[in-house]
Formats: C-alpha cells, sequence, structure tokens
C-alpha cells in the first residue's frame, strides 16, 4: 500500500511499536482512503499488569 512518511507517520510509529510494544499496519488504497489498524496489548498499565478481566474489552 502507500505509506505516509510525514512527521505523524513516525511519532505513531514510535508511540504505538516503541513506547507500547504493539503493531501499526495501513493499508492504502488510491482513491479509496487508508485504514490504520493498531494493536496495543492490554498486559500493563502505568500501575502494573491487569490481573482481571476488562469490562467490556
Amino acid at each position: 500500500g502507500l505509506v505516509g512518511e510525514g512527521l505523524g507517520t513516525q511519532i505513531v510509529r514510535t508511540l504505538v511499536e516503541g513506547e507500547l510494544g504493539g503493531s501499526i499496519d495501513w493499508n492504502s488504497r488510491e482513491g479509496q482512503g487508508t485504514e490504520v489498524v493498531i494493536d496495543i496489548p492490554l498486559q500493563y498499565l502505568r500501575n502494573g499488569p491487569i490481573t482481571e478481566p476488562v469490562p467490556g474489552v
């Protein structure tokens, strides 16, 4: 697909992949737009690992 090379792309990639341990995938189709899929693990929050199910997730 067509992936942007701008500052915003780099900021998002650094945050998601570097700081949050997640992954990001762009699916672009010319004339149709771009779909961005971000996966961020919910294992760790600021106060430590999640030990109980999170309602609604």
